[in-house]
């Protein structure tokens, strides 16, 4: 009778909300931009929280934002691409076919996603087709990058 209350016990406390709570993944979402940082009310940028929070990402609690923004020096996004790609996150989001391009250039490992910037992504040469878009650099063009998130870091 002793064992299967300990092993009841044991079950009980793997399974408490602070121990799933450690379980749980925080996901790292690198962001790129020419411009200067993002405004709260920026409409992309609020489009983007919204999708991700309908998906179960939250901001501080299971998903970190990691921003840099070159404030208009474009020869700075190399630096902040590279920057960005040794922390490793789980997806770089890029805002514009200049921030895609460093991106590009700093990274094969982590996925990119252009939230906006090219009307013909086969043809500037971000993605070799939208069925296929190659290799193992996934840089994914769309309007619902949230989505796109998801499928990332699945």
């Amino acid at each position: 009778m002793r064992r299967r209350e300990v092993v009841a016990g044991l079950g009980a406390l793997a399974w408490s909300p602070v121990a799933v709570a450690q379980l749980r993944r925080v996901y790292r979402l690198g962001l790129l931009s020419a411009g200067g940082s993002l405004t709260p009310d920026f409409p992309t940028w609020v489009a983007l929280k919204s999708g991700l929070h309908e998906l179960g990402y939250v901001e501080g609690e299971n998903l970190i934002f990691e921003g840099r923004f070159a404030g208009g020096d474009l020869d700075r996004l190399p630096e902040l691409a590279s920057d960005l790609a040794a922390m490793n996150p789980d997806a770089i989001l890029v805002f514009g076919p200049t921030p895609m391009r460093a991106a590009m250039a700093a990274t094969q490992r982590v996925p990119i996603i252009m939230a906006a910037g090219s009307s013909d992504p086969v043809g500037e040469g971000y993605i070799a087709s939208f069925a296929r878009p190659g290799g193992r650099q996934r840089p994914w063009i769309c309007h619902r990058p949230s989505s796109l998130l998801a499928r990332a870091t699945r």
